[in-house]
């Protein structure tokens, strides 16, 4: 009895032996044949056709722009390390030596409102705001005098405040009745020239004007 007892024994030990080779050959060879096989498998595209895709449709509309400033895009920009100038000079008699300004100056980041009144400047820092710089400079210098006939907006470049800075005259007085000037803090404006000079400029009578 004890013999058939190891006789069993022995066939079941080369029963499960067998069992685990067969599967050990399954994981190593059968399953990833399946899995591959499943995981390459390609979409039957048989009897298909290249289809014409609808094209976005976009807005033809054209609209009309005007600019009021002719030239390039930039002469409404403040120049790199530039700035921007709005001056009114006031049509009425100062009763001084010089007439009456009322200015604006601009930066990239700061904005001032200069008063000069004879030879005396008085600056005031204002609020800045992002926005298009001469209409910003332009409307500082409107919205507190108004329009007047001898209102302009220029640009000044970083070479100009240089020149300035160093106590050296603009480049622009030969063109300009009056003189750019700098303060300590850096502000820009334009002083005026005396009505003596305005009056030298005009023709008068004896020139044949």
């Amino acid at each position: 009895m004890f013999k058939k007892f190891l006789n069993g024994l022995v066939f079941g030990s080369g029963f499960a032996i067998a069992f685990v080779a067969i599967w050990a050959i399954g994981l190593s060879y059968v399953i990833p044949m399946v899995i591959e096989n499943t995981s390459n498998k390609e979409p039957d595209m048989s009897g298909s056709k290249i289809e014409s895709v609808v094209p976005l449709a976009k807005d033809t509309t054209k609209k009309r722009e005007y600019k009021l400033h002719k030239g390039a895009e930039y002469e409404r920009k403040i120049p790199m390390n530039g700035g921007m100038l709005s001056i009114a000079i006031f049509d009425e008699d100062s009763g001084k030596d010089r007439p009456n300004s009322f200015q604006a100056w601009v930066t990239k980041n700061e904005a001032f409102i200069v008063s000069t009144e004879g030879d005396i400047p008085t600056i005031k820092r204002v609020p800045y705001k992002t926005t298009i710089p001469v209409d910003f400079a332009s409307n500082l210098v409107h919205d507190n005098v108004g329009f007047h006939k001898q209102n302009s907006t220029m640009t000044i470049s970083e070479i100009e405040i240089k020149r300035l800075k160093d106590g050296r005259p603009s480049s622009r007085e030969g063109y300009l009745n009056g003189e750019l000037r700098m303060t300590e803090n850096g502000v820009v404006f334009l002083m005026p020239n005396k009505y003596e000079h305005n009056k030298s400029l005009q023709p008068t009578a004896e020139n044949g004007g």
